[in-house]
């Protein structure tokens, strides 16, 4: 079977876990012996093409007024017009239907679409190929993805979500399967009346576990890493540290990530100051793990999964989170995972933590199991595309 996937980025380049998800994906499909390609976007002039560990990628040329993905922000005109071109961008329409030409896949799995937007929908329904979507954030309902304004959510009953849906919405019906990265984020959409003629399930991201020999020190490490922003609780985390110092507790706090809002970083940092959180900048994720005993993730969004909170709790720390969006079915599979309390804090604080994570809680996220599971998705969008197995 040969498979096109679609994503917004890919390595080298990442913003969040979904370029982490989706590389594991797409390396263990190559690894059973799928033709894959990847197409994705980059701020070069020229297409490019690739091969990263026997992944074939496709980096074309992002059409719109300006390259979005770096901390430089553009003024508000500036914004609404790459917004509104990005609502169905037809020039990317024209890129990636050269690509499918091309590569003539049996299956076109799509993921985020920040830059390609849904008329890469259009060109696989026109040419009769299987569509798998898979939801990672909230691109479909909210231009900024986040479903989230300076830390506070925006019903999607909005009007605004309701203007940037609509179009995409009805483009939603051309997608044969769709699949959300947990419970929450698939019911999201369902409920908003997407994917109406789609086979629906949920599939969690793929995590490999990091061997972690907990050696404690004698004074506990408190962590946060993720974006430094209002959004994903940083705030929260300093006033944390804060209160719990103030009780009594000795420990040392640390963060990881990178300051974005130019306005919004000025406060956190001075935030951070008062909290005496020693900031590592952004740094790899073993890195930092190798640096706490336990992470405290004070989500404000409504996060689709947690991806570090898988990772932190497969490094056996204890991890405290706030239960929003898919983040609330991990409390349900992982002991070591609590809710944001004072006695929750208080238990991570005077707790050993164990060396080993529970096998059953590693497969739940095994590659393996995830690309099976995908398998069996492009097997299903495959044949109601093309019941009788031709292409």
């Amino acid at each position: 079977m040969k498979i096109m996937l679609v994503n917004t980025l890919y390595s080298p380049f990442q913003v969040g876990g979904a370029e982490t998800s989706i590389q594991m994906l797409c390396e263990e499909l190559v690894r059973r012996g799928y033709e894959v390609r990847v197409v994705t976007l980059s701020n070069n002039t020229m297409r490019k093409c690739s091969t990263i560990n026997g992944v074939e990628v496709i980096y074309l040329p992002l059409r719109n007024i300006y390259w979005p993905f770096t901390s430089v922000k553009q003024n508000v005109s500036k914004r609404l017009i790459w917004h509104f071109i990005d609502n169905y961008n037809f020039l990317m329409k024209h890129s990636f239907r050269n690509e499918v030409v091309r590569f003539k896949p049996d299956v076109i799995h799509t993921n985020n679409l920040a830059g390609f937007s849904v008329a890469v929908w259009s060109v696989a329904h026109s040419l009769r190929i299987g569509i798998v979507h898979t939801s990672r954030d909230y691109y479909l309902l909210d231009p900024n993805t986040t479903l989230s304004r300076k830390g506070v959510d925006i019903s999607k009953s909005s009007f605004s979500s309701f203007f940037w849906s609509f179009t995409k919405r009805i483009h939603s019906k051309k997608v044969e399967c769709y699949v959300g990265i947990s419970k929450f984020i698939m019911h999201f959409h369902l409920e908003k009346k997407f994917f109406k003629s789609a086979n629906s399930s949920y599939i969690y991201n793929p995590v490999s576990p990091y061997i972690n020999h907990v050696d404690e020190k004698k004074v506990k490490r408190v962590g946060f890493i993720g974006r430094i922003t209002k959004e994903k609780g940083f705030d929260v985390f300093c006033k944390i540290v804060i209160q719990m110092r103030e009780r009594g507790y000795i420990f040392n706090a640390i963060s990881a990530g990178e300051y974005y809002d130019t306005y919004e970083a000025l406060e956190l940092r001075e935030l951070s100051e008062v909290a005496h959180v020693e900031h590592l900048g952004r740094v790899s994720t073993k890195e930092f793990l190798d640096s706490v005993d336990i992470v405290i993730l004070p989500f404000k969004w409504r996060e689709p999964f947690g991806r570090v909170v898988v990772e932190s709790a497969l490094a056996n720390k204890k991890v405290l989170i706030n239960a929003s969006g898919g983040t609330s079915e991990l409390i349900e599979l992982i002991p070591s995972v609590k809710t944001i309390s004072l006695e929750n804090i208080e238990w991570a604080l005077r707790t050993k933590s164990e060396n080993e994570s529970e096998p059953d809680i590693i497969s739940l996220f095994d590659v393996k199991k995830i690309t099976d599971e995908y398998i069996t998705v492009y097997d299903q969008a495959r044949k109601v595309t093309h019941p009788n197995g031709v292409v």
